[in-house]
């Protein structure tokens, strides 16, 4: 029965991994966007790398780069180019679209076997349908589809965190080893250092193993898991925090208060900094409210790059609102997503050409496992068709996304 259900789920990952694929490179070549953009810069900064230098030498676009001390530097944490680098050694370049919408299959079908691992532990008690309907939510009923197949240097960054969020989840749950959980996080902050909020969903899940031991030792366990997940987040930060002193001679200096970015976030970003309460209306605004738009030329209705509300575009997660079973692990990634939002929230700007809000790929693995613990036996139906309308909305994003008007 065992050896049936790993072979039956490892059957359906491939399946899901194979399916995700060919969508996402679809959509690619029918929004016009299969080749690599000019901004992408992480797959020059890989060939840099390959050198032993850590500045890009006369880039083609200096757009979202930051120039010190007589260079050009990529001033987003490296992570995509670490993972470009064996192939380029190898092909000499890469098709950074064709490696995202790769990435984005792999993540959509490690969605698949962390919600698997939720059933088979019994922490759920949805079945496998019901795991599907959840995984292609997450593969084609939010932003992660048009994320996915863009190949930019902040759609790089957003595509590889999730992958390092959702193994570092599924590692402290299905391999119960929090030294890998742990790993992977420290990775994942790599691409967007805030991410480390998810070690609250890491001690939620050491929190709800423990449980299942005797009173006398939870709290060693959680010790041990808390050392143990801790460590390699902890050299990571320290070797990260080295990286910008090599790059801006401070280690809290990424780059990008002088970042060469768009005019109309210029000088936002130079008044009041990165990060202010500022700007949280506006964020309040688009990830929420925000709608689309009407072109009076054209007739039609557009999607608002600056960003449109997560319920719009995503009329599923509604059902974040009904009633959930009170676990450790669920209750982590609520605190998780709330700790997730300050950083979110204060950021001074929205995400900035998009479809929908793209920053919200930082918590949609939690809001997916949420959704896995509804008081409910099965997915319910109106969910069910509040996915197929998630679907269809992302369908129209991530194909339009690339076309003249927009």
């Amino acid at each position: 029965m065992n050896n049936n259900y790993h072979r039956q789920t490892i059957t359906i990952a491939f399946a899901i991994f194979i399916a995700t694929l060919f969508i996402y490179l679809f959509s690619a070549l029918a929004s016009g966007q299969s080749y690599t953009p000019i901004d992408a810069h992480f797959n020059t900064l890989a060939k840099a790398l390959l050198h032993g230098h850590i500045a890009i030498e006369n880039p083609i676009s200096t757009h979202d780069l930051t120039f010190y001390n007589g260079r050009w530097y990529v001033p987003f944490p490296p992570l995509p180019a670490l993972l470009m680098l064996p192939f380029i050694a190898v092909l000499g370049d890469i098709n950074t679209v064709l490696f995202s919408v790769v990435v984005g299959a792999i993540n959509t079908t490690c969605v698949f076997l962390l919600i698997q691992s939720l059933i088979h532990k019994g922490w759920t008690q949805i079945q496998l349908i019901d795991s599907l309907w959840l995984t292609a939510l997450f593969g084609f009923g939010t932003v992660h589809w048009q994320v996915a197949t863009v190949g930019s240097v902040w759609f790089l960054s957003q595509i590889c965190t999730v992958t390092f969020s959702i193994l570092c989840i599924w590692a402290a749950l299905a391999q119960r080893s929090p030294v890998l959980s742990g790993s992977a996080l420290a990775l994942a902050l790599w691409a967007r250092p805030h991410i480390i909020l998810l070690a609250v969903v890491i001690l939620g899940i050491g929190l709800q193993i423990a449980q299942e031991k005797e009173q006398k030792q939870r709290t060693r366990f959680l010790f041990q898991w808390v050392l143990h997940a801790g460590i390699p987040i902890v050299v990571s930060i320290l070797l990260f925090l080295t990286y910008n002193y090599i790059r801006f001679e401070h280690i809290f200096d990424i780059g990008y208060q002088s970042q060469s970015v768009a005019a109309p976030l210029k000088e936002d970003l130079q008044r009041y900094g990165q990060f202010n309460i500022h700007f949280t209306p506006k964020n309040v605004w688009v990830m929420l409210f925000a709608p689309p738009i009407w072109n009076s030329e054209s007739h039609i209705l557009l999607p608002d790059p600056v960003g449109m509300s997560l319920f719009l575009t995503s009329p599923a997660l509604i059902y974040l609102f009904f009633p959930q079973k009170r676990t450790p692990l669920v209750i982590a990634s609520w605190i998780s997503l709330g700790l997730l939002l300050i950083p979110l929230l204060t950021y001074y700007n929205t995400g900035w050409y998009q479809f929908g809000y793209r920053f919200s790929l930082d918590f949609t693995i939690l809001v997916i496992i949420m959704l896995a613990h509804l008081k409910s036996e099965n997915i319910p139906i109106f969910l069910r068709i509040g996915i197929l309308l998630s679907i269809s909305i992302n369908a129209w994003g991530a194909i339009f996304i690339g076309q003249p008007q927009f």
